[in-house]
């Protein structure tokens, strides 16, 4: 029973996310939520520009914006590039999305139909329920990654499999030994007892 607790608690201790696992789910999480507070705030001034300014004067201002986004987004994939590391690419392409979504937003303000502006009016919301589903995801696939990929603990379940039958298998052996030394013993005493007959007919 202390041979399958042990095991146990091993197997639990083992599948806890290690703190160096932890702290990159962590810094990945504060990363994203820094990008998409940034962009929630960036459509949200859009909007105000949009709802307060007039018509060329927000105009001028979705081109400038978009100017600055795809710089940015260039440098994001130049990193991405250099340090070769998918999340930072990932980052990259989701702003570039963003951007293009920015670039059209003068012509579906100015344009389309109030449905459409009100949708397009509601992306600092969309920008945040994905970063929260994507932050979650992310975490979730890790947990998942790791606790699968844990050879660890099979081979402690393995090895106190095998140090439970080492103790059966050594138990077995002393027990045939003990046998076959009160065996040896028996034999000698029926020897002796033999000699002594024999002696005592002489």
């Amino acid at each position: 029973m202390d041979k399958v607790e042990k095991a146990t608690e091993a197997i639990a201790e083992k599948r806890k996310l290690p703190e160096e696992i932890k702290a990159r789910l962590n810094d990945y999480t504060f990363m994203n939520l820094i990008i998409s507070i940034a962009l929630m705030i960036y459509m949200i001034v859009i909007n105000i520009i949009y709802l307060n300014e007039d018509a060329q004067f927000f105009s001028t201002s979705i081109k400038v914006f978009s100017i600055w986004l795809a710089i940015i987004d260039v440098l994001i994939f130049e990193i991405g590039y250099r340090k070769d590391e998918l999340k930072i690419w990932i980052h990259g392409f989701e702003l570039l999305i963003c951007s293009s979504l920015v670039l059209s937003l003068q012509y579906v303000y100015l344009y389309a139909e109030p449905v459409v502006k009100a949708m397009f009016m509601l992306l600092p919301l969309f920008y945040s329920i994905y970063y929260v589903v994507k932050v979650t995801i992310v975490h979730i696939i890790e947990t998942k990654r790791y606790q699968n990929n844990l050879s660890d603990v099979k081979e402690i379940v393995k090895n106190e499999e095998e140090g439970y039958l080492d103790d059966i298998k050594e138990g077995l052996a002393n027990d045939v030994q003990n046998i076959e030394n009160q065996k040896k013993q028996e034999r000698e005493i029926i020897k002796k007892a033999k000699k002594k007959k024999k002696g005592g007919k002489k």
